[in-house]
């Protein structure tokens, strides 16, 4: 059966989610309501990013995480070197919900790639 892969990079698109985040949800820090509350919350997230497989119309799987503006620091010790701004990716701690199966996770890992990819052509053709 042919796998289906839907991307939520909205509240709204989240919130479309719902029902099946709430039946696989086992975390308290994957609560729909708390994740919805923190990327309400916090100004370096941009944007909510959930992942979601499908399997002849049932819902396999879901990951669950955001796309943040981060610091990263290069240090020697205690010395910090510099830093830079990055986009990020962060799939929070008990974000992957439901089916958790190598299959899965190669599914999840190839589409994250996929953006990755994406992400990097569009920083080439705009340079």
């Amino acid at each position: 059966m042919k796998q289906e892969i839907l991307i939520a990079k909205s509240v709204t698109d989240v919130e479309s989610f719902r029902d099946a985040w709430s039946q696989f949800q086992g975390h308290p820090n994957a609560d729909l309501d708390f994740y919805l509350m923190i990327v309400r919350q916090r100004p370096e997230i941009l944007n909510p990013y959930v992942i979601m497989l499908k399997q002849g119309g049932k819902v396999l799987a879901m990951a669950a995480g955001w796309l943040e503006d981060i610091q990263m620091e290069s240090k020697l010790g205690y010395k910090k070197l510099f830093s830079s701004r990055a986009r990020a990716l962060t799939l929070i701690y008990g974000g992957l919900l439901g089916d958790q199966s190598e299959q899965t996770a190669k599914a999840f890992l190839t589409e994250i790639m996929e953006v990755r990819e994406a992400v990097s052509e569009k920083r080439r053709t705009a340079a």
